[in-house]
């Protein structure tokens, strides 16, 4: 088949002796049929053809031990047999490299190279194996240049309508993210010095909404890890990584055999290479390998067992740090950069026994040494940062796709080889984080958390960070009151004292509509910071006052004297809320307060139909739902009800769009 021209085909005949036909052309695919043997070819058995693209009607072919070219401007074959071994070995295949312009045979006698019989025209062929995309929006996408092109002064220029992001649009392989669903059509230009060749393709992306998608963790998953069970990366090839850190949650089962292990990267063959994060001791105390050094050292830092917990290691030139909560303990080591080639999750190098037992969460590897205050404000978030060229891997675990689980930052997916994906209570979502070093009294305000505490003066303080963060979605378990918002509040002391004096006031603003509510029904709600779904939640106390102006409700007297919390804000009066999401199985709307165009859905039983009235009664969406998805970019900002119909139930709820 040829590109030269369209319906263009050429035909070998592997006939002997002076058989006058050996080689035909068609030009109306098939139909007719024009003999191009000639006395040239006498005595010689056709066995191999190529068509030259690029050119007017280019053609090679060869027998054992000769080749010869034809293009449409010759009267006969040319012979192109030159500087060829004469000899009884003969030739047994030949490709033309059209990036040099050159043929190469291969032959008994080894491997030719010549020029090709003539230079080739571009003809431009964009191409990328992902067609249909399913996966995250974040997914980059290779592409690749099949053109007819030699590259000596070549240049290339593509164009992608629509695209978030281009690696570069002058170069022969970009990489592009598509950041919404829909048809993307690619052209790209290539030029040399034989001219100039564009090509589009329309719809050659298309990208589709699912579930794998969603931007936020609701409802959660976590990996269950159990014996002989791990997750495995080979993909992954990092040079020389100096500067390390990986953080994660996870929730051991039990007390775990030692040198089990969270992690172990790259090779097992060489000792001095073992880089590893494990269980020792016999009571979970968090350990170490690098550079195969440092496995017998002592952090004295125990992760509980059947809890959840926030984990972490940074890796320096001089010392490595570990992190279990709120405490740290440094190890100071000379390490040496390392070849990141394999990631495992829950086995050390598959030693027999020597795997995790439990549930692991937001799995994230970075290609430098976090902060300790980078460390504290990321503990209780996911990720939103996905353009940090630092992250080499995120793993949310939130979905599985074919025994997949999706690497949310880059490629580096993981292949489940045993263990399964199960509900998780984990304290993260989405949301903000806030750090302020408390040695003294006043206002704190945590403005970014829509929190602010006041401290007395000449009082005993946490003397150190205190970490807020606010959780854009609910908690694992709501306490029993009225939802006024949804999220919650976690507070994190890192101070040296874990006690200190009463607080005066606590603050919470950026409620929507108080206006209805009176400060004695409002409800303030705590439990332990890390606390899950079977932990139940304490009244502390009624909230003192309420602005609807500033949206803001204060506490005072509360009787806190530590810190390590998560906060719940409710009423004692009945509002419409969005659904405890303890009941059966809940329909959940999020993220609200919105601040996307799409809002997503989980929940849904069968066919469903949703209305969204605005705050005047006018009715505004009536649809029904085909997926988990719903389009707001036409709603304006403010409040809205909303009414959710399924085959089981009916909910209602109000909808903020900011």
């Amino acid at each position: 088949i040829s590109l030269n021209s369209d319906n263009e085909l050429y035909l070998a005949n592997p006939r002997s002796g002076n058989n006058t036909e050996k080689i035909f052309k068609s030009t109306d695919f098939g139909n007719s049929w024009e003999n191009l043997t000639t006395s040239k070819l006498n005595g010689h058995k056709i066995k191999h053809l190529h068509v030259q693209e690029g050119t007017d009607g280019g053609v090679y072919i060869a027998s054992f031990k000769n080749i010869w070219y034809k293009n449409n401007s010759h009267s006969d074959w040319q012979d192109f047999s030159q500087g060829l071994p004469t000899a009884s070995e003969g030739i047994m295949r030949f490709q033309l490299f059209y990036r040099d312009g050159k043929i190469r045979i291969a032959g008994g006698r080894g491997i030719w190279e010549r020029d090709l019989y003539e230079e080739s025209k571009p003809i431009s062929q964009p191409f990328t194996a992902f067609k249909n995309i399913n996966k995250c929006s974040s997914d980059t996408i290779k592409f690749e240049d099949f053109s007819i092109l030699n590259h000596k002064n070549a240049t290339w220029q593509w164009d992608f309508p629509g695209a978030s992001y281009v690696s570069s649009n002058s170069v022969r392989n970009p990489s592009v993210v598509y950041n919404s669903t829909g048809n993307y059509d690619v052209t790209l230009t290539v030029t040399n010095d034989k001219g100039t060749s564009t090509k589009t393709i329309s719809d050659i992306i298309v990208v589709n909404h699912s579930d794998l998608c969603d931007p936020h963790p609701n409802p959660q998953k976590a990996f269950l890890n159990t014996n002989n069970t791990y997750l495995i990366n080979s993909k992954i090839n990092e040079k020389s990584i100096t500067d390390f850190t990986f953080t994660a949650w996870v929730y051991p089962d039990g007390i775990q055999t030692d040198y089990a292990s969270i992690f172990s990267l790259s090779s097992r063959d060489i000792q001095e290479q073992h880089n590893v994060l494990n269980f020792r001791e016999g009571n979970n105390t968090l350990g170490f390998h690098w550079n195969g050094k440092a496995w017998g050292w002592d952090s004295n830092l125990i992760v509980p067992e059947n809890q959840w917990s926030f984990i972490a290691i940074t890796v320096k030139s001089s010392k490595v740090t570990l992190y279990v909560n709120e405490s740290s303990s440094s190890f100071n080591l000379n390490t040496l950069p390392f070849d990141l080639n394999k990631i495992l999750l829950g086995s050390y190098y598959n030693w027999g026994g020597r795997y995790y037992n439990g549930l692991i969460e937001e799995a994230t590897f970075w290609k430098k040494a976090l902060s300790d205050k980078e460390i504290r404000l990321s503990r209780h978030l996911t990720k939103s940062n996905l353009d940090d060229d630092d992250i080499l891997a995120y793993y949310q675990f939130n979905n599985i796709d074919n025994g997949i689980i999706y690497d949310k930052k880059n490629s580096f997916n993981l292949k489940l080889s045993g263990g399964e994906l199960v509900i998780s209570d984990a304290p993260i979502g989405p949301g903000k984080s806030s750090l302020i070093s408390v040695d003294g009294g006043g206002v704190k305000d945590f403005y970014e958390t829509d929190l602010s505490i006041k401290f007395s003066d000449n009082s005993l303080y946490p003397n150190g960070d205190l970490v807020v963060s606010k959780i854009d979605i609910n908690p694992s378990k709501i306490p029993n009151t009225d939802t006024i918002n949804t999220g919650y509040w976690i507070i994190n002391n890192y101070g040296s004292n874990v006690n200190f004096s009463n607080i005066e006031s606590i603050q919470f603003s950026n409620f929507i509509e108080l206006e209805n509510l009176s400060a004695s029904g409002i409800e303030m709600f705590v439990r332990d910071r890390n606390s899950s779904k079977s932990d139940n939640w304490i009244l502390k106390s009624k909230a003192n006052s309420i602005n609807p102006l500033e949206k803001s409700i204060t506490f005072n007297s509360t009787g806190i004297n530590n810190f390590d919390y998560q906060i719940y804000i409710g009423t004692d009066g009945a509002i419409v809320g969005i659904e405890d999401l303890e009941s059966g199985s809940p329909i959940i709307l999020y993220p609200n307060p919105a601040m996307e165009s799409n809002l997503f859905i989980k929940g849904l039983n069968g066919e469903s139909r949703i209305n969204i009235y605005d705050s005047m009664g006018k009715h505004i969406i009536n649809k029904k739902l085909e997926s988990s998805t719903l389009n707001v970019s036409n709603l304006l900002k403010g409040v809205y009800i909303y009414i959710i119909e399924s085959n089981d139930k009916i909910v209602t709820g109000k909808l903020v769009i900011k």
